[in-house]
């Protein structure tokens, strides 16, 4: 019997610009585990078709999980809604106007680029590493002694990276405004923090001076941290406006003080402050959307943030009458801070008290997401453990290196950590 095949829009669709310095089918493809064409090797049409592309469409087509595809097979084992599912679900706006033929692994066209400029971010989050943040490298250098105890917990976030972002030269550039860009609907921006990096401004800026460019039918669509709406002499909703579309995600990693705690030189109230703003100024946003990276961390607080994003969203969707959503993402690497490698005991609590915190007072929309996200928590958090971990270690060895008392800040996650308590 031939196996089901496993479709997959960004396989057949999205062209990425790994943190790796790779070309891959989407930005959770893992090109260490499958090797695809370098972007300091090839030109974006050259990689459209390479082999190694090809390869990965092809084992899609005949149901088997290509190697760099493990993110989406360990979600789709776990019962949680993978990317790729996500992809091919009627529903799924993004994709509106996308017809791929399954049948052919070669393509003449993407449905939407994802662009990395940098991986410079002016956050600290506690999940992220030094191959997404540049000034990790600088962090670890200076904390020696945390660094080298992290490792021993198989927690490498504050080592030096061994790939990082590639600079995207002038020729790659030409190539995807001359023979790419005006055949796709959607243009992605992520990083690093894509609004804090120059070059993205003068990218926008470029697309707009463009004569084979109608930036008019174009989408852009950001993962950012929402903390920068004005850079240099660049203002971000007056460039917006010359599009067609703009989509926002901003990762709201927790909420209030979590959000603070978690996202190191974050601030939840700025953050909230700049999405009014923005949303005030700007008719080119018609979508909004936040995404809660979710942790070991956040399962503490998860009643509260779950509850708070659906009444922030409920107050946009009223206020600026746009389309919004939210989801939660939950990581698996580094295992230390993967909520399925917390005790049962524990994961039994947070279960209880995260149960009982649901509502049903939200509009149809907000509800609808609310429902998703309470569920694939639910169900995540049931999942047997991967892995024994040292989370509470991972917990005190982080509050040294950022000089903060999670007792302040997070008591739930400090009683556990430092005291074995349940609060």
């Amino acid at each position: 019997m031939s196996k089901k095949s496993l479709y997959c829009n960004y396989a057949w669709g999205h062209l990425d610009f790994h943190q790796k310095g790779f070309y891959t089918p989407c930005f959770r493809f893992n090109p260490m585990a499958f090797s695809t064409p370098r972007v300091a090797e090839f030109l974006p049409t050259e990689a459209m078709n390479s082999t190694k592309m090809c390869e990965i469409r092809q084992q899609l087509l005949d149901g088997e999980w290509p190697a760099g595809c493990g993110d989406c097979k360990y979600k789709e084992e776990k019962g949680i809604r993978s990317y790729r599912q996500e992809s091919i679900m009627k529903e799924n706006v993004t994709w509106n106007g996308f017809n791929p033929n399954y049948d052919n692994v070669i393509i003449d066209r993407y449905h939407e680029v994802e662009i990395k400029f940098s991986r410079v971010c002016n956050f600290f989050c506690r999940h992220c590493d030094s191959r997404s943040n540049s000034r990790f490298e600088i962090l670890g250098k200076n904390n020696k002694e945390i660094r080298d105890r992290l490792d021993l917990l198989d927690f490498d976030h504050i080592s030096p990276a061994t790939n990082s972002i590639a600079e995207l030269s002038d020729a790659v550039i030409d190539n995807l405004i001359e023979h790419i860009i005006p055949n796709v609907s959607k243009i992605m921006f992520s990083g690093g923090e894509p609004l804090y990096h120059i070059q993205h401004y003068k990218f926008l800026q470029k697309l707009i001076d463009s004569n084979t460019i109608d930036t008019k039918k174009l989408t852009l669509e950001y993962n950012t941290n929402f903390s920068v709406i004005k850079f240099k002499n660049y203002n971000l909703t007056e460039l917006w406006e010359q599009f067609g579309n703009v989509r926002v995600t901003v990762s709201l990693d927790g909420t209030g003080e979590c959000f603070n705690y978690f996202r190191q030189n974050g601030n939840y109230d700025e953050i909230i402050k700049n999405v009014h703003e923005v949303l005030t100024k700007s008719r080119a946003v018609k979508h909004f959307s936040f995404v809660c990276t979710t942790t070991a961390y956040h399962a503490f607080y998860m009643d509260h943030i779950i509850n708070d994003i659906a009444e922030l969203l409920d107050d946009i969707k009223t206020r600026y009458e746009i389309n919004t959503n939210f989801k939660l993402t939950f990581v698996h690497y580094p295992e230390a801070i993967d909520i399925v490698n917390l005790n049962d005991d524990i994961k039994e609590f947070l279960l209880t008290r995260f149960l009982n915190s649901y509502k049903t007072t939200y509009t149809d929309s907000t509800q609808y997401a609310y429902n998703h996200a309470f569920q694939e928590f639910s169900t995540y958090l049931k999942n047997k453990k991967n892995k024994n971990v040292d989370f509470k270690e991972i917990v005190k060895l982080q509050d040294q290196l950022h000089r903060v008392n999670a007792f302040e800040q997070v008591p739930r996650i400090a009683e556990y950590a430092y005291n074995n308590k349940l609060i």
